[in-house]
């Protein structure tokens, strides 16, 4: 296409009104979503009709912008109003990580709409060196956005295998999952730091203040409530272990062997009116 004086008039004027539909966003702090995206679609093809000229088919601009990826489209955009401030005490309409991203995709547009209007003005060779360092700053984008979105893919992928782990962490230790490992090096290395011991007290309501558990001559278990500490602290005990059982009206004395500091098990505390009983593992002791 060849530039005529009409066709130059009519970019100036797509040119204007471009830059001021994007200072009025910036300057009013709306980030809506639609809007946003109209002027970037608007900028990517004024972009590419002003390389269709032949006088300016070789001017180098950055049509591979990325515009901000959102899973809700919705406006989240705006200052807060009184009403929201004073019940809610935050922004609740803004969406600051899209306005975030917004701000990146408009700072990159900007040596592109310069390097147009130094074009658009027809300036001197006076302003070749300033031209010469708009095109250095374009043409080293995408590598800059390659560099960013390394970046942002090892933090996101990171992010991701942690909550893999806490999800698994969680799986392991809050359900019988953990007792499949029980006698890996997995098992051990996590018995290490965490109580894997499952503790179950069957006590009657009208039982629960009368009945005490000692593990070891240690509490474990009084009015009502584990004694956590105490748990935690007996685990690591090997060799000869005992559970007693007391109540108002008997007590009672069970032992176990535990071959090593780290394995775990299930334990089993039934109490009901004079009579009680302890389970290992699913298997009643004597």
């Amino acid at each position: 296409m060849e530039l005529t004086e009409n066709i130059k008039k009519e970019f100036i004027s797509s040119f204007q009104r471009l830059i001021t539909s994007i200072n009025r966003v910036i300057d009013n702090e709306y980030y809506d979503y639609q809007q946003v995206n109209e002027i970037y679609k608007t900028y990517i093809e004024y972009c590419k009709a002003f390389q269709s000229i032949n006088c300016y088919s070789n001017v180098p601009l950055n049509t591979n912008i990325k515009f901000p990826k959102q899973i809700i489209k919705s406006n989240w955009a705006g200052k807060a109003t009184t009403k929201e401030i004073f019940l809610f005490g935050k922004y609740t309409r803004r969406n600051y990580y899209f306005e975030k991203k917004v701000k990146e995709m408009f700072e990159e547009m900007k040596p592109n709409l310069q390097l147009i209007y130094l074009h658009l003005k027809n300036d001197s060779s006076s302003n070749e060196k300033y031209k010469n360092k708009l095109i250095e700053i374009i043409n080293n984008q995408p590598k800059i956005h390659k560099i960013k979105t390394l970046k942002e893919n090892f933090i996101r992928y990171t992010l991701l295998i942690l909550s893999l782990i806490l999800f698994f962490l969680v799986a392991f230790i809050g359900t019988d999952l953990k007792f499949l490992f029980r006698n890996t090096e997995i098992g051990h290395a996590f018995s290490y730091m965490i109580n894997l011991n499952d503790f179950e007290f069957r006590i009657p309501e009208y039982q629960k203040k009368s009945c005490s558990i000692f593990w070891n001559e240690k509490v474990i278990y009084e009015n009502g409530k584990i004694n956590r500490k105490n748990i935690r602290a007996a685990r690591y005990l090997y060799g000869e272990n005992s559970i007693e059982i007391k109540t108002d009206n008997f007590s009672k004395n069970y032992s176990f062997y535990k071959e090593n500091n780290w394995n775990y098990y299930i334990f089993k505390i039934k109490v009901y009116n004079d009579d009680c009983a302890f389970w290992i593992d699913g298997k009643i002791q004597k």
